[in-house]
C-alpha cells in the first residue's frame, strides 16, 4: 500500500502552478480534494496526487500576524529629528 503523502491543511501547489491550496481531504484513487481562492471565489476540485507538490507555509497565516507585524515594525521606528 503506498504512503499517504498529504494530510488535510497541507498547503499544496500544481506542480505545473497555478494557486496555492489547501488539502481538505484525501479521496480513494490517489486524489487529493482541494480547496482554494481565485478571483473572489472559493473553489473545490480533486487533483491526482501525483500532480501536487507541498509549499511552505504562508509567510503571514492571518491577518492579525500580519497587522501585529506590521504593528511593530512601525512603533519600532524611531522619529526623525
Amino acid at each position: 500500500m503506498k504512503k499517504i503523502e498529504f494530510l488535510p491543511g497541507d498547503i499544496v501547489i500544481l506542480k505545473s502552478g497555478g494557486p496555492t491550496m489547501t488539502v481538505s481531504s484525501i479521496v480513494a484513487n490517489g486524489r487529493v480534494d482541494c480547496e482554494y481562492f481565485w478571483g473572489f471565489g472559493v473553489y473545490s476540485q480533486k487533483f491526482r496526487e501525483t500532480s501536487l507538490r507541498k509549499v511552505s507555509e504562508p509567510r503571514f497565516r492571518t491577518i492579525r500576524t500580519l497587522m501585529e507585524r506590521l504593528y511593530n515594525r512601525v512603533s519600532s521606528r524611531k522619529p526623525s529629528a
